[in-house]
């Protein structure tokens, strides 16, 4: 059996840092009956100073059908990794980080012992993305470009639109396309009661990246009849950035916008979350998939989002909005909630569900474990 290594400073049983978890996850679950999978990650979740309860650090640990390597005190540097390589003999090592340390001193040990290497970027090249820190990533990519830092590797892109943002920065490079792999959707849902309150949550991390400042400055013009209530979750990022959506919130009307912060949320905890929700909101510089959007549309939950992300045309389909992110855009969208009705909007909710499914009934196991071999020398 060919066996693969991933290398990612995150994994199960962590989830503060998001969607690359679960897709890390997902995927190992879809693979495990066909290739054996071991996954090098650090001993703590994001932003944590303790490690994970009832691990063990600096040995393999037996997951599922896979096996896990919980670095102590998040060292993984090229003797860590060199060590993991010697322990698995892996055909081909796995990183999902374009910008990471941690991914460069992989590919440096890598190409050292001639094992092929698939790099997922998970929207690390979307424009949005690439504008924050813009003159650091500028000066890294032009450097890489010039030593052949990623020479001979291959890409993962979770769609046709990331695989053209990869083209764009990197030009004509090997790319394989699998989008990620997702748990079944829910059949169906309880209709809700949708008049006088629109409910939302943000389920993501507190960083500029997903514009959470921006929603709030929205919010600050908003006039419209319905009361919003929206909680926040997620680990705070950027401190100084949550230092300026405090600000913000302070001038937002409480009489009829109340908004809570409620710190990280773990993966289980969705579906209770859910049932009093009626939108989710995210409004993005840039996601390559956007696990939360899933997770949402899975519970029957519409969303309402940037044209950042690959999901498009949701108002077509009854399953939220995906909206240009300019102010007057989101207060149209929030005038176009207002008049909804109970009827309309369950109609949403169902159309949420239904793109759910047409995602995950679109999934490809087979062309993923077939583009891997292929890589596999």
């Amino acid at each position: 059996m060919k066996k693969i290594l991933i290398i990612n400073k995150y994994f199960y049983p962590g989830y503060k840092a998001g969607g690359p978890i679960q897709s890390l996850k997902n995927m190992c679950d879809a693979l495990q009956n066909d290739f054996s999978i071991n996954i090098l990650t650090w001993d703590r979740d994001y932003m944590d100073e303790k490690n994970y309860d009832g691990i063990e650090v600096n040995s393999w640990s037996n997951i599922n059908n896979y096996k896990v390597f919980y670095a102590k005190d998040k060292i993984i540097d090229s003797n860590v990794i060199l060590k993991a390589v010697e322990d698995t003999k892996p055909d081909l090592i796995y990183l999902n980080s374009f910008f990471d340390k941690i991914s460069i001193d992989s590919i440096k040990v890598a190409r050292k012992l001639d094992i092929p290497i698939v790099l997922a970027l998970r929207g690390e090249f979307s424009a949005g993305a690439l504008q924050i820190k813009k003159l650091k990533k500028k000066v890294f990519l032009t450097l890489a470009k010039i030593m052949g830092i990623y020479k001979n590797i291959t890409y993962h892109a979770t769609n046709e639109m990331e695989k053209k943002d990869i083209q764009n920065i990197m030009g004509k490079v090997p790319i394989l396309v699998s989008e990620n792999f997702v748990k079944k959707p829910f059949e169906s849902i309880d209709a809700k009661d949708y008049h006088d309150e629109i409910k939302l949550v943000y389920i993501s991390r507190v960083t500029p990246k997903k514009n959470l400042l921006f929603l709030l400055d929205v919010f600050r013009g908003l006039k419209i009849s319905k009361k919003i209530i929206l909680d926040i979750y997620g680990p705070v990022d950027d401190s100084n950035y949550w230092e300026k959506c405090k600000n913000t919130l302070g001038k937002i009307d409480k009489k009829n916008i109340c908004i809570t912060y409620r710190g990280p949320i773990s993966p289980n905890k969705f579906e209770e979350t859910y049932i009093d929700t009626h939108f989710s909101i995210l409004p993005t510089l840039g996601e390559n998939f956007g696990h939360s959007i899933y997770e949402s549309l899975a519970h029957g939950i519409p969303v309402i989002v940037s044209d950042q992300t690959p999901w498009r045309n949701l108002e077509n389909k009854k399953a939220g909005f995906d909206i240009k992110l300019e102010k007057k855009e989101f207060i149209n969208a929030f005038g176009k909630l207002d008049k909804m009705s109970s009827e309309e909007y369950n109609e949403y909710s169902k159309g949420a569900i239904s793109l759910a499914n047409e995602y995950y009934n679109s999934l490809d196991i087979k062309s993923l474990k077939n583009a891997f071999r292929k890589v596999m020398r």
